[in-house]
């Protein structure tokens, strides 16, 4: 049980780390479009 825990924990940790990565990215591609 605790190990399928720490699995969805992990799945979780990682999804919210690409969704943030992907958020940057956006923000970033977004500030150059502005700027050029």
């Amino acid at each position: 049980m605790i190990g399928a825990i720490k699995k969805f924990e992990r799945i979780i940790f990682s999804s919210l780390l690409i969704m943030m990565s992907l958020v940057v990215l956006l923000a970033t591609i977004e500030l150059g479009w502005i700027i050029i």
